[in-house]
């Protein structure tokens, strides 16, 4: 039969299954004399730092540094005095202590944090409250108050705007100036750097600037420099400033050439140029210009049409300088004698003859001044001279009809 089994001193049966003597996490099993151990099966543990709990790894707390903690244990960490643990589901993670915000602009380093409870001014660390020297400017002295510090200069008692400070000492002195980095001697002068009409004089450690009197100009027309000044470098003439050598028109209407010659004046006519056109009109200098015309001494605009001066029955017209002139075209008019009333410039039929001279009534008969033997008759304008009628003939309706008859045939 199968042998029975003898494991750590202690006798086990064929088949039998038993926990470890010294290992209560391994199970064993008695097989022919052989024992067999294993040990207990676990679930995998998620965790970077789990504990061990009934024979298997668990992460419902955390073991570090030799020591279990509880899930959402706090403490410190041991290697860093600023920093701290946590203990999450069988992970630890340490991190720096958070350090409140300094309100202060030079606060001094603690252990872990800035603190306002000193300062830290070049390098340096003060205690609060105490009063010390500038090591970057031996005049002046400073304040630790809060973690802030305030620097101030030592007092000097001089009395005067721009002293002048020799090196090494941290009150200036009286005895001279010292004025946009220039040292000036008492009473010295020098040009204003600011401002160009300007010189500034030193007097008793203070610096006073006033503006430089004007030298006389030596000439007739001066214009004035950006210091108010007269300079001859240009003419003012009329009102209007000019640049020298600068040529401008001049006189009433302008009809000068004028030059500027370092402050004085010098005018001369100006030369018409000839005119291209007939008829010029004339301007402001009397000069011939083609945009009008002059005719017969009367000025008209471009275009413009205008009664001949010596003919009114011409219509001219000027365009560009050049004037055509044209009879007045008449109407035509119905009458074979018609009669162009005195200031006109048309024949009109007036219902009256004029023949030879003499003005006769339309209707009336005459005898010709030029044959005795023939009787003329006047009718709307037109008269007829036949030889040989007698009167009573000629102021016979049928004779009359018979006149009129002809005239219209013709």
């Amino acid at each position: 039969p199968p042998s029975d089994c003898m494991f750590e001193q202690r006798p086990f049966r064929h088949t039998e299954h038993f926990y470890h003597p010294s290992d209560s996490c391994r199970t064993c099993v008695c097989n022919n004399g052989t024992v067999r151990c294993q040990h207990k099966p676990c679930p995998f543990a998620q965790c970077s730092h789990p504990i061990t709990q009934d024979c298997c790894r668990t992460c419902e707390g955390c073991l570090y540094q030799g020591r279990e903690r509880v899930s959402g244990e706090t403490w410190d960490n041991p290697s860093d005095p600023c920093g701290y643990c946590v203990c999450h589901e069988g992970s630890v993670q340490c991190e720096r202590k958070l350090c409140p915000p300094s309100n202060c602009n030079h606060p001094v380093p603690t252990e872990c944090c800035m603190s306002c409870d000193g300062c830290t001014f070049h390098g340096k660390k003060y205690p609060d409250g105490v009063e010390f020297a500038d090591d970057k400017d031996p005049c002046g002295v400073c304040y630790c108050y809060g973690g802030d510090i305030t620097c101030t200069k030592l007092p000097c008692y001089e009395d005067c705007s721009h002293p002048y400070k020799p090196a090494g000492q941290c009150c200036g002195e009286c005895k001279r100036c010292f004025y946009n980095s220039v040292v000036l001697v008492n009473g010295q002068s020098i040009p204003d750097p600011g401002n160009p009409c300007s010189e500034c004089t030193c007097q008793s450690g203070s610096v006073r600037c006033s503006k430089k009197p004007c030298p006389a100009a030596f000439c007739s027309y001066p214009v004035t420099n950006p210091c108010g000044c007269p300079v001859c470098e240009g003419c003012l003439f009329q009102g209007i400033t000019y640049s020298d050598e600068q040529i401008f028109p001049g006189g009433e209407q302008g009809c000068q050439d004028c030059t500027c010659s370092r402050g004085e004046v010098l005018c001369t006519t100006r030369k018409c140029p000839s005119s291209p056109c007939a008829h010029p009109a004339l301007d402001d200098c009397a000069c011939g210009v083609c945009d009008g015309c002059n005719f017969n001494g009367r000025d008209c605009y471009n275009g413009e049409r205008f009664p001949h001066p010596e003919d009114h029955c011409q219509i001219c017209s000027c365009l560009n300088g050049g004037v055509v002139c044209a009879k007045t075209s008449c109407p035509s008019i119905a009458c074979r004698h018609p009669v162009t009333p005195p200031g006109k410039c048309c024949p009109v039929c007036t219902g009256r003859c004029f023949h030879q001279g003499a003005e006769h009534q339309s209707g009336s008969t005459f005898t010709s001044p030029s044959d005795p033997c023939s009787t003329c008759f006047c009718l709307r304008n037109s008269f007829l001279c036949p030889s040989y009628l007698s009167i009573d003939t000629m102021r016979s309706p049928s004779y009359r009809a018979r006149t009129v008859l002809s005239r219209v045939h013709r």
